[in-house]
């Protein structure tokens, strides 16, 4: 996963067995099972299963740019935030082969939250290949 998106890493991955729920619906993995629909895996076949789950910190970060209104008391004004957001990628395995992958925050940030408010961002998970992973 690393080499097909030409990732940078630092530190040593860390993998941990999880056991998805059944079903995939609702709460966090819901989340991550739309974010690997989005770069082509189904999470669907292994609900119920126990996984490896290996995270690994990224080098690259997410990039946002975002302009949004915010009321002063002289009336509107537009606000412009951008930045990065340091990221982890997550790679959920059965028996050596990659089923999934995702990317989420590697911190929450003032920054995220910030955006999460004005409704930028939706969640701290992203996909594998999501544009805006720089």
């Amino acid at each position: 996963m690393v080499e097909t998106y030409k990732f940078a890493t630092s530190g040593e991955p860390v993998t941990v067995p999880t056991t998805l729920p059944v079903p995939l619906s609702g709460g966090e993995w819901e989340q991550k099972q739309l974010r690997c629909q989005e770069a082509g895996y189904d999470l669907t076949p292994y609900a119920g299963q126990t996984l490896s789950l290996t995270k690994i910190q990224l080098v690259q970060g997410y990039y946002y740019s975002f302009l949004f209104p915010q009321a002063t008391i002289y009336g509107m004004e537009v606000v412009s935030m951008e930045g990065e957001l340091p990221l982890s990628l997550w790679v959920v395995s059965k028996d050596q082969a990659t089923v999934c992958s995702y990317v989420s925050l590697a911190a929450i940030t003032q920054d995220y939250l910030t955006l999460r408010q004005t409704g930028y961002f939706t969640s701290d998970v992203f996909a594998v290949n999501d544009v805006h992973i720089r």
